[in-house]
């Protein structure tokens, strides 16, 4: 798992580092889509943070859904970009990045839900 979020801090700084190549301002509309995606992902990593510190199957369990649901939506994003499009390369770095973070998130979320599915199964059994 720290692993995982460590991970998660490179994606962080390399997104960071990726927006100096950015010289003049993205269109609104393609920022918007951008950040949205960039706040579930964030969201999907601080479930899985949550659900590591609470020990809570169910919300590990929803990390690991929002996770493949933001890939899809990375694909769907990457794949409507118009190549000859002001820095689209930069752009799908970036949101592959923010991809990736969720998959990390998911991985974390994993380890809980390997960690607590005995406790699942042993209050489903009482």
């Amino acid at each position: 798992m720290v692993k995982s979020i460590e991970r998660v801090a490179d994606h962080a700084v390399s997104i960071a580092s990726r927006v100096k190549f950015l010289k003049s301002t993205l269109e609104p509309a393609l920022l918007q889509k951008i950040t949205k995606l960039s706040e579930e992902s964030l969201k999907v990593f601080e479930d899985s943070i949550s659900a590591l510190n609470k020990r809570d199957y169910v919300l590990a369990d929803a990390v690991a859904s929002n996770a493949k649901r933001i890939a899809v939506k990375e694909k769907e994003f990457t794949d409507s970009l118009e190549e000859s499009k002001k820095y689209s390369s930069v752009i799908k770095f970036v949101l592959e990045d923010i991809r990736r973070t969720a998959e990390y998130s998911s991985d974390i979320g994993e380890a809980v839900i390997n960690e607590t599915v005995q406790d699942v199964i042993s209050d489903n059994v009482s």
